[in-house]
Order: C-alpha cells, then sequence, then structure tokens
C-alpha cells in the first residue's frame, strides 16, 4: 500500500532490511499452513543469506510454546527464497520448511531449487 502511495518513507527504516521481509512472509505462511496454523512464539533470522542459482535463501529458526502440537520439537529451521531481492514488494519464490531442526545441504538446496522448467 505504501509503495502504491510512493510514501515508503513512513515504514520505519530499522524493518527496511530483506531478512526483515523474509521473516514477514515466513510468519504469514506458518500461519495459514495446515501442518502449523499459528504464528510462531519466537522466530530468528540465523544471519545466513545463501546465493543458490538465481536465489537468495535467508534462513530462519522458530518455535512455538504449549499447548501448540510441535512445541516439543523446539526450534524448526525454515527457508525463506526470493528471486528479485531489488522490489521490495516481490513475493517470495519459495517458503520451505519440513518442521524439523536439520539444515539442508548446499547440494539439498541446489536440488530443491532446480528451474521446473
Amino acid at each position: 500500500m505504501l509503495l502504491k502511495f510512493n510514501r515508503t518513507d513512513l515504514f520505519p527504516e530499522a524493518y527496511q532490511k530483506n531478512e526483515c521481509f523474509a521473516e514477514s512472509h515466513l510468519s504469514n505462511w506458518l500461519y495459514f499452513h495446515e501442518d502449523y496454523e499459528a504464528l510462531p512464539d519466537e522466530i530468528h533470522y540465523v544471519g545466513k543469506s545463501i546465493a543458490v542459482k538465481d536465489v537468495q535463501l535467508f534462513l530462519f529458526k522458530f518455535k512455538t510454546v504449549s499447548p501448540h502440537h510441535m512445541a516439543s520439537k523446539g526450534y524448526l529451521t525454515a527457508y525463506v527464497a526470493y528471486k528479485n531481492m531489488t522490489d521490495i514488494s516481490a513475493d517470495p519464490y519459495m517458503i520451505f520448511s519440513d518442521f524439523n531442526d536439520n539444515e539442508l545441504t548446499m547440494s539439498e538446496l541446489n536440488s530443491f531449487l532446480c528451474d521446473d522448467s
């Protein structure tokens, strides 16, 4: 909306970072995901931004507390990927979590992001 009215100056500068936009997209995805259906109680950008092919990946750890059914799993891993990070209104190319705490290897990331065209 702020882009539409050319008023991005109203958005706090501290949150105008790619990892903040990725965190927002991930939170929304988790809320609407049929296996999670909640906002995480904690979410942390791990500090890794990984470039694979033409995709920029952001790695997050997140968790929820009881009585959520995944509370006992502790921190889980998730990835948010973008193909065009120059546009702050860009939707993610992919958001992924298999709801465990394992990070994917570079080989797994490459095969997961294989172009299906």
